[in-house]
């Protein structure tokens, strides 16, 4: 009896285990061969921590929202499509205002390696997320093509060099999220953003609702599968 007693309190454990690591795994939205790593309404936060321009004051926040992901057709090839929307918090105003709103982000097919940015993405070189697993010379071809931008890369980095001496770095993390993006004029900084993880929301999908579930009555049964063996004779 106390042989069984030491086998099947660490198998619950263990089961209880694999129940808590399951909805860690990141979101993310499968269409076809193609992976875009966020749903729709998952929200990210930057925080502006540098600036010596006139378009943004220290402590002001970018806050970037999937709004929609589904099917569509461009330049020929069927691609995983993503419409955002852009909120600015104004430090001075105290206040969010709406910027952007439920506008084409981008389009992407994995299977091509065709990726095709928004307008903000080639013209102020303000990439949020882009797919994963992240392909910097991918990203950077379709900016180029799209904003005839030269890039260079530099491990996770990726720098936009508009040729007038401005340059606009983005250091994207393996999520896909740029987790600073930073302009200059020459060698001085304009503005630093850097992800604030403070604010970032994930949504939890609702197939790990039913193992948060599944967590709390498991551990409801070993909490009384283990009392109800102690008090067992032996």
């Amino acid at each position: 009896m106390k042989k069984k007693k030491k086998v099947l309190v660490p198998v619950l454990i263990f089961m209880l285990l694999i129940f808590f690591i399951i909805p860690l795994a990141k979101p993310q939205t499968v269409i076809g061969q193609t992976t875009f790593p966020f749903e729709e309404k998952d929200s990210f936060v930057w925080r502006c921590v540098n600036s010596t321009g006139p378009k943004h004051n220290i402590n002001d926040l970018t806050r970037f929202t999937v709004e929609s992901i589904y099917n569509e057709t461009v330049e020929s090839i069927n691609c995983l499509m993503v419409n955002y929307s852009i909120d600015e918090y104004d430090v001075i105003k105290g206040q969010w205002i709406r910027n952007q709103d439920n506008l084409f982000y981008l389009a992407y097919n994995e299977t091509e390696q065709f990726l095709n940015w928004s307008a903000i993405a080639y013209q102020r070189a303000n990439i949020y997320l882009s797919p994963t697993p992240v392909n910097l010379t991918l990203i950077g071809n379709a900016v180029e093509k799209a904003g005839f931008w030269n890039y260079t890369t530099n491990d996770d980095m990726i720098i936009f060099d508009y040729g007038n001496g401005t340059t606009v770095e983005l250091t994207i993390n393996a999520q896909g999220i740029s987790s600073t993006i930073e302009s200059f004029n020459l060698t001085q900084s304009v503005y630093r953003w850097e992800l604030d993880e403070d604010k970032i929301i994930v949504i939890i999908p609702m197939g790990n609702y039913f193992l948060g579930v599944s967590v709390a009555s498991i551990g409801v049964i070993i909490f009384y599968t283990k009392k109800k063996l102690i008090n067992s004779p032996s």
